[in-house]
């Protein structure tokens, strides 16, 4: 019988999981998973949200994807190569090229490790599908995030420690600015609710080597030297061990998005309460529920929010984690300043469609995006708290 990964719920607790990470979960909290490789464990059971006595399994689907394949990287895309020099405030669409035409667009906009580009969301309204440009053998480019990434990445598994020097002196397509991708960057190459049969993710189909493994990010756990890494094959988000290897897949800004200097703008107050993330265009309740609801239950509460003129929907997997604040040393890390009542599991809109009865959740107090499994019963059943977005 095929592994899975995930969290198993029982029914007896699922009241606990709202009353605070502190009854059920205990005070302690540690950053580090167990070593992996090749795909194998990327994260020990034991630090895991357990929730009961039963032993979580573990697995890790193979990988594909789909990708829109039309057009070039030329001015028919609104890409220019040398042309005008974007920054951090010049709004959608600027590009990242030198007046003399160097490279200089390899630079993130000055955002941390948050996201500052759109999420792809085809279920969102209006959809936004991810959408990239495959005409360059040697290079993807993510219309959505303006983001360019390198087909091929490196073969080689290497340590954190040698993570900040592995795209340097990469030359393709004629940019050498690529440097190590940020962790939502990262994040957002994977469609954690499309996946075919055999628990194939929609994300590789557009890079030519496609397999499963994963990828270090240059974001850092906390204030630790630890690096987050995702999965590219199985979707986790997780921060391992000292000892674990990956691989890296570089990547530049090829086009800086809409940015602005302030992050949030917080509108109303309480329960009814909005917060705009100027960075990713996202509108968010500022309050999570108080109340558990099941996978379903989300949706429909959402749809039937009235706040502020309504249009709410569960966030997708990538969206709810791109609240996560990596270098946060509270117990939850999400910026209480803006968002308020965040319960440690909360609800995604994306069912993990290769394992029956599994959704992916975001765990607030350990930074991690990961799937809920139920076994011997329907995932209806099991209950979370939501934060809705538009």
């Amino acid at each position: 019988m095929k592994q899975r990964r995930g969290v198993r719920v029982s029914r007896l607790v699922r009241g606990l999981l709202l009353a605070g990470p502190h009854l059920l979960f205990g005070s302690a909290c540690n950053p580090h998973r167990d070593d992996f490789q090749d795909g194998s464990n990327i994260s020990s059971e034991s630090s895991k949200p357990s929730v009961t006595n039963d032993e979580s399994t573990v697995g890790n689907p193979s990988s594909t994807g789909e990708v829109a394949n039309g057009g070039s990287l030329s001015n028919d895309l609104g890409v220019d190569d040398g042309g005008s020099g974007g920054s951090a405030g010049t709004g959608a669409g600027a590009t990242g090229g030198s007046e003399d035409g160097g490279d200089t667009g390899g630079e993130p906009a000055e955002c941390g490790d948050w996201a500052c580009f759109p999420i792809p969301n085809a279920e969102a309204v209006p959809p936004l599908a991810a959408d990239y440009d495959v005409s360059d053998p040697e290079v993807v480019f993510d219309r959505v995030t303006g983001l360019m990434w390198q087909t091929v990445a490196a073969a080689e598994r290497i340590k954190a420690d040698a993570v900040a020097d592995a795209c340097e002196g990469l030359t393709l397509a004629g940019h050498s600015d690529w440097r190590v991708p940020r962790i939502m960057e990262l994040v957002s190459l994977i469609d954690h609710a499309s996946a075919a049969a055999g628990g194939e993710l929609k994300t590789t189909q557009a890079f030519a080597d496609g397999g499963p493994y994963e990828c270090w990010s240059v974001s850092r756990y906390g204030r630790s030297s630890g690096l987050w890494l995702a999965s590219l094959s199985g979707g986790h988000v997780d921060a391992p061990s000292s000892a674990a290897s990956a691989r890296v897949r570089c990547v530049r800004t090829h086009e800086i998005r809409a940015f602005s200097d302030e992050h949030y703008t917080a509108s109303g107050s309480g329960e009814t309460g909005t917060v705009h993330d100027h960075w990713t265009g996202l509108e968010w309740h500022a309050a999570a529920t108080a109340s558990a609801y099941s996978f379903a239950e989300a949706a429909d509460y959402c749809a039937a929010s009235d706040i502020d003129g309504g249009g709410w929907r569960v966030p997708n997997a990538a969206e709810l984690y791109s609240l996560v604040d990596l270098r946060s040393e509270d117990e939850l890390k999400i910026d209480t300043t803006f968002f308020s009542n965040t319960q440690r599991l909360t609800w995604t809109s994306s069912p993990h469609r290769a394992q029956d009865g599994s959704a992916w959740f975001v765990d607030f107090r350990l930074a991690r995006l990961d799937d809920l499994i139920v076994t011997g019963g329907d995932l209806i059943d099991e209950k979370l708290s939501v934060r809705c977005v538009r």
